[in-house]
């Protein structure tokens, strides 16, 4: 599995359909549904910006997902999904797992509560809780 960061708008597709999934939606900060025109004005900001970077994961030439990263404070917090389509197969986890050992970063995320797949899986890989915000665990990462 490789991964690179998103420069152009070739993946747009495939992030909107991640990102407007009802998985997605569910466990946002942002609940509100979007059509596939404010996803590109969304996408265009994030390509443009130098605090924010996303990453599309490949296999086989299939996309499998992204991580998107976005500095704020002087942190780093991730966020991450998986194609519908790829959902239960372990690919997060191996996504989040290569992501993490190639950046060697401190990193924090927010998961939401009752998104268990996410809870355990950025605990499998090191992610500790740092507290309880609203309905989001706060966590953190320390670069090994």
């Amino acid at each position: 599995m490789s991964f690179v960061k998103i420069k152009d708008l070739k993946e747009s597709y495939n992030l909107f359909k991640m990102n407007a999934h009802k998985d997605a939606r569910r466990y946002s900060f942002s609940k509100k549904k979007f059509n596939f025109s404010e996803h590109q004005r969304w996408l265009k900001q994030k390509i443009k910006s130098k605090k924010d970077n996303l990453y599309i994961f490949k296999l086989n030439k299939n996309t499998i997902g992204y991580i998107g990263e976005k500095e704020k404070y002087k942190k780093k917090y991730l966020s991450w999904a998986v194609m519908p389509n790829n959902k239960f197969k372990g690919y997060g986890t191996k996504m989040l797992k290569n992501f993490l050992k190639k950046k060697n970063q401190t990193f924090y995320a927010f998961v939401h509560k009752k998104n268990t797949p996410s809870k355990k899986m950025s605990l499998k890989l090191g992610f500790k809780i740092i507290e309880m915000r609203k309905n989001f665990y706060y966590l953190k990462y320390l670069k090994s």
